[in-house]
């Protein structure tokens, strides 16, 4: 058995792992994910957090992204995603972001989807 391959400090470690991991879960956060460990790199963006909720939240309601279950899909995205300035964004912070959009994200988001449609434009 596993618990009798430790000692009690190693035991005593994993708990308190447990037991972090499962106070950011239950406080909405995103787990640390070690991409290394999972054999992935997160997907990096050079855009904020509340410009990524912004174009989130956009897909959704245009139907490009059609899950039903809009937490579900932060979960994903805090997940296997990351900013430049941000390498575990918070599940909680892309909610309020989501829903709260300030007048400069709009502007980026807007322009942001200018320019990717001037590049689809060319292809």
């Amino acid at each position: 058995m596993l618990v009798e391959l430790l000692t009690k400090e190693e035991l005593l470690h994993f708990k308190q792992a447990l037991l972090q991991d499962l106070a950011l879960l239950l406080k909405g956060e995103a787990l640390p994910v070690n991409s290394e460990e999972f054999g992935f790199e997160k997907i990096r963006l050079n855009i904020s957090v509340s410009q990524l909720a912004l174009l989130i939240r956009a897909a959704m309601d245009a139907g490009v992204i059609i899950n039903d279950n809009k937490t579900a899909v932060l979960k994903c995205v805090a997940l296997f995603m990351r900013t430049d300035k941000i390498e575990n964004i918070s599940v909680e912070s892309m909610r309020k972001k989501f829903y709260e959009a300030d007048r400069s994200s709009k502007d980026s988001v807007k322009d942001l989807l200018m320019e990717m449609f001037k590049k689809v434009h060319k292809y």
